[in-house]
């Protein structure tokens, strides 16, 4: 089942195309909720999904909720461009689609669900780990430390998530 959590802007349109399709039993539309209750709501998932519009902007950017669905440790389903797809492919935490390609979307989602549990264990472990590395507080300080010092591009450079992927 697919939990939607929310009140986007499309909201209705994707209720009525759930209905028009006849596949309301493989949904939940759940209220927006208060941003303190999503990691429950994530909690109890098989894994999460990270959706923006195709756009040149959104190419570059990292959403803000990566860092929490990173840190739920559990799999991530992508349908965006550039960025945030380098980051979930290098964690080996997830599977990715390009943004706006239906087709590609169903077929990660499918490849997903047809993953061994263990390796979807392995997926969760990544992603966890890489938000450990990558947006722990005290190590982001400490490389924000080092970069005012001068040091950064000698002991971060190509930093990333070797060590914290499971194989």
């Amino acid at each position: 089942r697919f939990n939607i959590v929310g009140d986007g802007r499309f909201k209705d349109t994707l209720i009525n195309i759930v209905s028009e399709y006849e596949v309301t039993e493989f949904f939940n539309f759940i209220p927006k909720q208060s941003p303190t209750r999503i990691p429950e709501f994530m909690s109890v998932c098989d894994a999460t999904l990270i959706s923006l519009s195709k756009s040149k902007v959104f190419s570059i950017t990292l959403p803000a909720k990566t860092q929490s669905c990173l840190a739920c440790g559990i799999p991530i389903i992508v349908s965006a461009d550039g960025e945030i797809q380098e980051v979930i492919e290098k964690a080996e935490a997830g599977v990715c689609s390009d943004a706006g390609d239906v087709c590609m979307l169903a077929e990660k989602i499918s490849e997903l669900i047809s993953k061994p549990k263990e390796e979807l264990n392995v997926m969760g472990k990544n992603a966890y780990n890489y938000s450990r590395l990558m947006f722990d507080k005290q190590k982001l300080l400490a490389r924000m430390d080092e970069c005012f010092k001068g040091n950064y591009d000698k002991k971060y450079r190509g930093i990333g998530a070797e060590g914290y992927v499971q194989k």
